[in-house]
């Protein structure tokens, strides 16, 4: 991590309403299985923590974008255990746009698609960075920000 001074951040987490109903719904399925089908205190305990660490692991789940004057910094936690780091001078274009996380991506989370990967969360707001004849869309709430944080790498 580098003391250079921060343009844009933005941390994003998964608080969708309809994803945590399904995420606790599965939750409660392993805790009643852990209820009504194991034979021995340790396999209820056992599903029983497995329910909890699945909700916990979804409640820490995050992504963090950051554009400083080195470069761009992304970290999904606890996915990524180590920043992804694009240089400023590997950067060879962005545009916001909007897109369609389930056509183009399959969904959220990290993805790969027909045109790159995406790291997205929530929303269809997102910026396409090209670098290193690659593409990469970052999901955002805050596009105009991050635009406006990308078009300082430039001077």
């Amino acid at each position: 991590m580098t003391d250079s001074p921060v343009y844009f951040r933005e941390t994003q987490r998964f608080r969708q309403p309809w994803l945590w109903a399904i995420l606790i719904f599965v939750s409660l399925i392993l805790f009643w299985a852990a209820l009504a089908e194991a034979e021995s205190v340790f396999q209820r305990v056992l599903f029983g923590a497995l329910g909890l660490v699945f909700l916990l692991f979804f409640a820490v789940l995050g992504l963090r974008t950051e554009v400083r004057e080195d470069g761009i910094h992304l970290k999904f936690f606890p996915l990524h255990l180590s920043e992804r780091h694009i240089s400023a001078n590997e950067l060879t274009g962005f545009d916001a746009r909007e897109y369609r996380p389930l056509a183009e991506y399959g969904g959220w989370g990290i993805r790969r698609g027909r045109n790159g990967w995406a790291y997205n969360v929530r929303g269809t707001a997102g910026v396409e960075l090209r670098y290193r004849g690659k593409t990469l869309l970052v999901g955002t709430q805050q596009p105009r920000e991050f635009i406006e944080a990308l078009d300082r790498l430039g001077r």
